[in-house]
């Protein structure tokens, strides 16, 4: 079975919203700290962040200069090219 997927791809984050709560998809993501630039606290107030698929508290500080997180240290998945989703609950 072929399967298309690139076995090599820098870290990239993709967005999409249902029902006023913003997912972010963090592609390859290989390090624990993630900046958002697009979720600054001009464009959105957050009121709570989770890692779909792990029970541990996100860390995060939302400024004027975009979103800080911090994944949990038992993040990583065994997947070559993990994707990671973040769902993003605002106030």
């Amino acid at each position: 079975m072929f399967d298309g997927t690139p076995q090599a791809t820098d870290e990239d984050v993709y967005y999409t919203s249902k029902a006023g709560v913003v997912y972010a998809f963090l592609r390859s993501w290989k390090r624990v700290d993630v900046f958002l630039e697009r979720l600054s606290a001009k464009t959105l107030s957050i009121k709570k962040i989770e890692l779909l698929g792990n029970k541990e508290t996100i860390e995060w500080k939302n400024s004027n200069d975009g979103l800080r997180i911090k994944l949990p240290s038992q993040y990583q998945k065994a997947s070559p090219i993990p994707v990671y989703v973040l769902k993003i609950t605002p106030n």
